[in-house]
């Protein structure tokens, strides 16, 4: 008799427990693949120089000349007082 077999003749909740188990272990192998992977990318990034490269300030620049301006009528200033 195979596994899939054995497996087959277990109560229902028998499979439902190995599935599960076979679910978190799978799922436990994922997340350490994936953190040893994020890990790995991290140390590629060099951290000298790091706010230069996005431009923080440029960015801003651009925010504030491509933002349209609002202005508060004046009736609606004293509103909430």
């Amino acid at each position: 008799m195979n596994i899939l077999e054995k497996i087959q003749k277990l109560p229902v909740i028998g499979r439902k427990i190995m599935l599960w188990t076979l679910m978190i272990i799978v799922s436990i192998f994922l997340v350490w693949l994936w953190s040893k992977s994020f890990n790995k990318s991290l140390q590629g990034v060099k951290k000298e120089g790091l706010l230069d490269e996005f431009k923080i300030s440029d960015f801003k620049e651009k925010l504030e000349k491509d933002l349209p301006k609002v202005e508060i009528p004046s009736n609606l200033r004293n509103f909430n007082q």
